[in-house]
């Protein structure tokens, strides 16, 4: 796993304002409107989605792309099988083109093509079955090994993708659990829920909470993990967010007023953790600083609630959003004072000055940044990459930058991996038509 991280490092893609990152999106069809949670696996190699029917679905993305292959091979050497035989007949009295074979009905051949890609795509989705409610909300691990499922019958519990079994369940919630968030350094995890309160649980004790945080006076809708794993951020229907220090178990930070009108609907952290983006019913996004509790950016633009958040990785130059409006949206945003990029761009500087052979090679510079052999002053280019022009290509931070708009699927969740492919899905919804 480890060696997969470091790859992933050194192949992420640089997504910034002028280079917008590429996105893929799933959509859920004939799910009746039921689908109540989406959620992807860091590593691409899962999806599951929850339903009102409380089971969880989990597809896997591998063999989902290797049908669709398997699907195009199949088609075109049927074609090809028809051509052949087309060549080899005698014309007959028939069709426009004078052929016609009374053995071959393309329809059927359709009907057989639907049936084999309606079986490959049962083989790469597994029904998951435990909770008694409805499934609120997903979240899967750092590592991708453990899926979280929080739902209406107020419990937690933990899945194993590659065992498709139920691991554990976590009760403590005296009413239903609305949302779950997996630390990023794993081990633990978050859950808020209706009865106000948030709740910190260990993956290896299942008898009760570590944490019990309380303090909002609704309820906790979306919970988040600081990256540094010290804090976690709650959301809920009293517009107010909270940052609590999980060691202490208090609240070290409190931000009231947030959005127009309804909750809290999503929240994201900045790479570097120093700004939380927080999303309304409203539509609106505003984005504040942890240190001073203050607002820095407010983002218009949805005409909708807005269900998901997400920073690209590394520097985080790019935050993502998408909402019921059918609407996914690029935001730039200030380069995060990451040194875990800067020594990532410094080794590639590196590498990239010594094989051209130039002398003296490079060096990093105190503030983590790459320097030339000669010695230049690294501060500058650290001013330039907190900057909101200089270090964005000339865009300033937090404006919109590009809207993709789907036909008739709300975007329910949005995500980057590792290697910043932007990750997004919902489920296909009925329109009523227009008079």
């Amino acid at each position: 796993m480890r060696r997969e991280v470091f790859e992933s490092i050194e192949n992420r893609a640089d997504v910034s304002p002028s280079e917008p990152p590429s996105c893929c999106f799933f959509t859920l069809t004939n799910s009746r409107q039921s689908c109540c949670s989406l959620a992807f696996d860091p590593w691409t190699r899962h999806a599951a989605a929850g339903f009102a029917d409380s089971s969880i679905r989990l597809f896997n993305l591998q063999s989902l792309g290797r049908a669709r292959t398997l699907q195009a091979k199949q088609l075109q050497r049927r074609s090809d099988a028809r051509r052949q035989r087309r060549q080899q007949q005698q014309p007959q009295q028939g069709g426009e083109d004078g052929w016609y074979d009374a053995d071959e009905d393309p329809a059927d051949e359709q009907e057989e093509l639907e049936e084999e890609l309606a079986d490959l795509a049962d083989r790469a989705a597994t029904h998951l079955y435990g909770h008694t409610a409805a499934v609120h909300d997903l979240d899967f691990t750092a590592d991708g090994q453990l899926l979280l499922s929080a739902a209406g019958d107020g419990a937690v519990r933990v899945w194993s993708p590659e065992l498709r079994r139920c691991l554990a369940a976590y009760r403590g919630h005296v009413l239903p659990v609305w949302a779950v968030a997996a630390c990023p350094n794993g081990g633990y995890f978050v859950s808020g829920g209706a009865d106000r309160t948030a709740r910190i649980w260990a993956t290896e004790v299942a008898a009760r909470p570590l944490r019990v945080l309380a303090g909002h006076a609704s309820d906790v809708d979306v919970v988040g993990w600081h990256p540094n794993s010290h804090y976690v951020a709650t959301g809920g229907a009293d517009r107010s967010v909270r940052l609590w220090d999980v060691r202490r178990g208090r609240a070290a930070r409190v931000i009231g007023g947030v959005g127009g009108g309804g909750g809290v609907t999503a929240l994201a952290f900045a790479p570097d953790g120093r700004h939380l983006a927080a999303a309304a019913e409203d539509g609106s996004i505003g984005v504040y600083d942890i240190a001073s509790a203050k607002r820095v950016a407010l983002l218009e633009g949805h005409e909708g609630p807005v269900w998901s958040l997400s920073y690209s990785r590394g520097a985080g130059s790019v935050l993502a959003s998408g909402g019921a409006d059918l609407t996914l949206r690029l935001w730039s945003a200030p380069a995060a004072d990451n040194s875990m990029v800067a020594l990532v761009a410094g080794a590639k500087a590196a590498a990239m000055v010594g094989s051209a052979g130039a002398p003296g090679g490079a060096r990093l510079s105190e503030d983590g940044t790459a320097a030339g052999g000669g010695g230049g002053g690294g501060g500058g280019g650290q001013q330039a990459q907190l900057g909101g022009g200089g270090g964005q290509g000339g865009q300033r931070p937090y404006q919109q930058l590009r809207v993709w708009r789907t036909r008739a699927t709300p975007v329910a969740h949005v995500a980057f991996s590792p290697r910043n492919l932007l990750l997004a899905g919902g489920a296909w919804a009925l329109r009523p038509l227009r008079k």
